[in-house]
């Protein structure tokens, strides 16, 4: 990417999806291995606007979900936006709860890897009318109370969604609290637990600790937990991990999810394959408050990425084999 493209994403990051206004308090956040060049961007776009703006770098993390320093945890408590690009992410932690509690909002991404899909989901799409559709989606979400998933390679599972809140993560952050993840959007709930019950065949990706998936993984639920694991190497992988943070909470479903942005392909980095359009994604441990779920905070969180699916709510189909129909 130009420096002249990093500058014009870095401007549209800091007044769209931001909304950092002048004289805001901004702190922008990244590890060691955090791109610079997207950070600096930003950094000068939030500083050609007027905002009071500092930026903290610590050092890498080994895996999700590590407290962060002392200091830079009292530094998110302090700020009005936190804009932040660590490679491991960390919105789980009490460092980004304690934040949030505060009042600071905050926009999350990972670019490392993916630095063109950063910029063409952003600048390389129709955001508004994106963010309208799922919108309406959300809005259907809301008022059924059934959902079925079913697909060529052997998913079939139902659930009810009871009266708990469709999340739109539509990549932009407005209100005192408030968190997302950008490049949006994706749509999210917690089903209710009890009502959770079938196989998804996962054939996208699984993060941590796999990626991008060669083979498939075949996830049995029983009433909101995982109970059978079944697939390929990596499948096997990914059960010994969760079985390795010893934690029942990890097994239970966190949120339900539909992908929506349409310049997102599967690349092995969550950010990226969790978005893609008309995907389903299923996570499982912490559970963010948003979603009025009873899970909770869990060791850690996984998301398991699921392609050409077909989903049906209250009997009316909304995604045919991956492609998400026309809502009205």
């Amino acid at each position: 990417m130009s420096s002249l493209e990093y500058a014009k994403l870095g401007y549209v990051i800091v007044t769209k999806l931001a909304n950092v206004k002048p004289n805001e308090n901004v702190l922008i956040l990244g590890e060691t291995a955090s791109n610079e060049a997207m950070m600096q961007a930003v950094m000068a776009a939030s500083i050609g606007i007027g905002a009071e703006t500092q930026m903290l770098i610590y050092p890498e993390r080994k895996q999700i979900n590590v407290e962060h320093p002392q200091s830079v945890a009292e530094a998110m408590k302090h700020t009005d936006v936190i804009i932040d690009f660590s490679v491991k992410y960390t919105i789980h932690t009490v460092a980004y709860n304690e934040a949030r509690k505060a009042g600071t909002r905050a926009l999350v991404t990972i670019p490392t890897g993916i630095e063109e899909y950063i910029k063409d989901g952003i600048v390389g799409i129709d955001y508004d009318r994106m963010v309208k559709e799922g919108r309406m989606i959300s809005d259907l979400f809301e008022s059924c109370s059934k959902c079925r998933l079913v697909s060529e390679e052997g998913t079939e599972l139902e659930m009810k969604l009871g009266n708990r809140p469709a999340v739109l993560r539509d990549g932009m952050v407005i209100g005192k609290g408030e968190i997302d993840y950008f490049p949006g959007a994706q749509i999210s709930l917690a089903p209710l637990e009890e009502s959770i019950n079938g196989k998804v065949v996962v054939n996208g990706s699984l993060y941590p600790p796999v990626g991008k998936l060669d083979g498939k993984a075949t996830v049995t639920m029983e009433k909101g937990r995982i109970v059978k694991i079944e697939g390929s190497v990596e499948a096997q992988e990914w059960e010994k991990w969760i079985r390795s943070l010893d934690d029942p909470k990890m097994y239970h479903v966190a949120h339900f999810s539909i992908g929506l942005n349409p310049n997102a392909k599967l690349s092995g980095y969550i950010i990226e394959d969790e978005r893609i359009r008309g995907s389903i994604i299923f996570g499982f441990g912490s559970q963010m408050p948003d979603f009025k779920g009873k899970i909770g905070t869990a060791k850690s969180h996984t998301d398991a990425v699921s392609l050409f699916n077909t989903v049906f709510l209250d009997g009316k189909k909304v995604v045919e084999k991956g492609e998400i129909l026309k809502v009205s």
